[in-house]
């Protein structure tokens, strides 16, 4: 009994190792943009959960409102540049011929992601924020000859988020946050 459980233990090992090794990385983010703060991105988003420099921090940490003193509103839009290069390299039809159309182009569009902030203290415990931003959508425009015309030709996708939050201060270190989004 002993051997046997020897020698599933080592077939799992080596199974396991197998589909490591075979799995690939799965990029399934591609409608995601992060451009949620101007401030988070002048500084790479580090840090921003844990010390909140703006109204901004609705949307990484509500709990963070309670350090911020004055009422602030901050808002940014940004410009997203987006190249989705395509090239065919013999795609087949249902019937196992090749597509007809251009086999190449550039269907990135240019886009606008915006956001706007506001938070507020009620009293020197409770804050409120409001957060408005779009943290999902990207666009994409072929020609209507292009090769891939039967999938795609003009896609958009925008989300819109809107996000109150409370930020409650229980003591100087520690803080609790609540948002909801929709």
């Amino acid at each position: 009994m002993n051997l046997y459980f020897v020698c599933n233990r080592k077939i799992l090992l080596i199974a396991s190792i197998l589909f490591l090794l075979t799995s690939s990385f799965a990029y399934g983010a591609g409608f995601s943009i992060i451009e949620q703060s101007v401030s988070g991105l002048g500084n790479a988003f580090a840090g921003g959960a844990v010390s909140p420099e703006d109204a901004t921090t609705v949307f990484f940490n509500p709990a963070g409102l309670t350090h911020l003193t004055d009422p602030e509103i901050i808002g940014g839009v940004h410009v997203i540049m987006l190249s989705a290069e395509f090239k065919d390299q013999g795609s087949p039809h249902v019937l196992g011929g090749n597509l007809n159309g251009d086999n190449e182009g550039d269907g990135g569009v240019k886009k606008i992601a915006p956001n706007l902030y506001y938070s507020r203290q009620i009293n020197e415990r409770l804050a409120f924020g409001l957060g408005i931003n779009a943290p999902f959508g990207l666009a994409t425009k072929y020609n209507d000859t292009w090769v891939g015309r039967y999938h795609a030709i003009d896609t958009d996708l925008l989300t819109m988020n809107i996000n109150p939050s409370l930020g409650y201060r229980i003591n100087d270190q520690l803080s609790l946050g609540f948002g909801f989004s929709g």
